[in-house]
């Protein structure tokens, strides 16, 4: 296929991404959108495969936490039977199905990032809202609206509105609740992403309409409690109070769902809310998981687990409202673990809309299940496709490769291309021995100090780096040792965003020193861009690199 021909695959591949994932039952004529959605992911992970090869598919592949979490869960059904005498296959292959579909699903976000523009997925939200706000005006309306071709019917429950009826919608998204996370979602990106006050108050006011039918109380408290977390967050970065920002991190990934898990082996009666009876239920299915957790701890009953125990007791109940217990019953300490991570690597992000859609829905999934939805898998999409001009940042670090170290005194004097970067990492390989140690490891610290551990782990990461080098003139000693392998690496583990190199191409191009060819032909191979100095064509041609693919310095 042509280049043209990819992106609109890739197009159509986000757009029924984006439809059916806010429009779950939307099955026009009886066909299962998620199917196709399913086939187009297969077929561009075939595509890609043949195109470039395993390692370079392997090497754009960022969400690595993301997808492991997923894995592990999948692997999870292998020991649900030797947990139960009686498993329930039907619902645990569909949620295997279910899992897989966003396995294949994220792995298309991850090698096809290059090319997602996050204001195509912006696009084909907004449309997939339009559609679900419909949807839901045709069900308050008349509350039996068939879908087109289908037997089914649109989502609603008997319960208060916020406008004083009783009926809450959900429409194509089905469950009310579901219907408000993805309404929410789509509030925080729009205040983010959209600059036209008049379309921005427009789009924001729709939605609110559509929360107030489907009125999810859930939701709305967790978005009071979001706006209220990313006002301290926002005052704590401008304030530059990193270590009390990265303290309470800690503390609400980590030791609140401990906590939580703890205070639910009390009496019910003693527990806040106990008297509603939707509290007192979500009370006795989250004991009914911490049960299950206590039978197999570490890595969980397996996948569908909850499910096969509490939906045999009690009917038609398949998950424990509850991402944390549905993932310690399920999953375990180590599903779990994982689980958190990923939280913690989003917070840690520079967008504004990551880090919020991330608090939103980590808050909202203490009382609803969110791993059986595309929400994590949708947000990853959003982190992988916003781009500088998205919100006005670059989320890329700066890896300065070179063999002198005037060349990273040349370029980070230039102060508009110095705040186009978050972060700057230098190596300078032909005089490191004249650079200070505890400079370039403060370079590389600035932020990464910040973190839980982050200072302990960079610190080793980087240690292993220059044990790698042997600090001489000779720098053709280093020629067997996988230094450049382990730079790239370090460069993604910054932020799992692009490494830039600058590099002498006019040096690099006339050495016969087979080390600097090397790194140079690395770089260019695993860089999104690479800066160059005294750029010279003919040392470029050399080198069969097209000189329009590269920046001047």
């Amino acid at each position: 296929m042509t280049e043209a021909k990819d992106i609109k695959v890739l197009n159509l591949f986000i757009f029924l991404l984006c439809l059916t994932s806010v429009n779950r039952t939307l099955s026009p004529f009886g066909i299962d959108l998620r199917i196709i959605v399913v086939l187009l992911g297969v077929f561009i992970i075939a595509y890609s495969l043949k195109k470039y090869g395993l390692n370079t598919v392997l090497s754009n592949i960022s969400s690595k936490r993301f997808i492991i979490l997923y894995l592990f869960s999948i692997i999870s059904s292998l020991w649900i039977f030797i947990n139960f005498d009686k498993v329930n296959v039907r619902g645990l292959s569909s949620l295997v199905v279910l899992h897989i579909s966003i396995l294949i699903s994220a792995v298309v976000i991850n090698i096809q990032r290059d090319k997602i523009k996050f204001e195509k997925v912006y696009r084909f939200l907004t449309i997939s809202m339009m559609i679900l706000f419909f949807s839901m005006i045709f069900v308050y309306m008349t509350k039996n609206i068939k879908l087109i071709g289908d037997h089914r019917f649109l989502g609603y429950v008997t319960d208060n509105n916020f406008i004083g009826t009783n009926i809450r919608v959900g429409g194509y998204a089905q469950d009310p609740n579901q219907a408000s996370i993805w309404i929410v979602m789509f509030i925080i990106i729009t205040f983010f992403y959209i600059n036209n006050i008049f379309l921005k108050s427009f789009l924001i006011s729709l939605s609110v309409l559509m929360y107030l039918l489907a009125a999810s109380k859930t939701v709305l408290l967790g978005s009071i409690v979001t706006l209220f977390i990313s006002v301290i967050f926002a005052k704590l970065i401008k304030s530059k109070k990193y270590n009390l920002l990265y303290f309470l991190k800690i503390i609400g990934i980590y030791v609140a769902p401990i906590i939580l898990i703890l205070i639910i082996t009390i009496d019910f009666n003693y527990l806040p809310f106990s008297n509603l009876d939707t509290m007192r239920t979500r009370y006795i299915m989250w004991d009914e998981a911490v049960k299950l957790f206590k039978t197999s701890p570490i890595f969980g009953v397996g996948l569908s687990g909850f499910r096969n125990n509490y939906g045999i007791k009690m009917s038609w109940y398949v998950q424990s409202h509850s991402t944390i217990f549905q993932l310690v019953s399920e999953v375990g300490i180590a599903g779990l673990l994982l689980y958190l991570s990923l939280i913690s690597e989003n917070l840690n992000n520079r967008s504004n809309t990551v880090r919020t859609l991330t608090i939103m829905m980590y808050i909202t999934s203490i009382t609803l299940e969110t791993m059986y939805l595309p929400i994590l898998l949708f947000i990853e999409m959003v982190k992988v496709s916003l781009d500088k001009k998205a919100e006005g940042i670059n989320k890329s670090s700066l890896v300065i490769v070179t063999k002198n170290e005037n060349d990273y005194i040349r370029f980070y004097s230039s102060s508009h291309k110095k705040r186009e970067y978050e972060n700057t990492f230098l190596i300078s390989l032909y005089e490191f021995e004249n650079i200070s140690e505890d400079v370039v490891i403060k370079k590389l610290l600035d932020r990464e100090s910040n973190k839980f551990l982050g200072y302990f782990l960079s610190r080793i990461r980087l240690n292993k780096i220059m044990m790698s080098i042997n600090f001489s003139t000779e720098i053709d000693n280093v020629i067997n040792i996988s230094f450049t392998t382990q730079l790239l690496a370090f460069g993604s583990y910054l932020n799992n965003e692009a490494i830039y190199g600058i590099l002498d191409i006019d040096y690099l191009a006339n050495s016969k020193k087979q080390f600097w060819r090397k790194l140079n032909l690395l770089l260019l191979k695993y860089s999104r861009k690479v800066l160059v100095i005294d750029k010279d064509e003919s040392s470029l041609l050399k080198l069969g690199v097209n000189p329009k693919n590269l920046i001047e310095l």
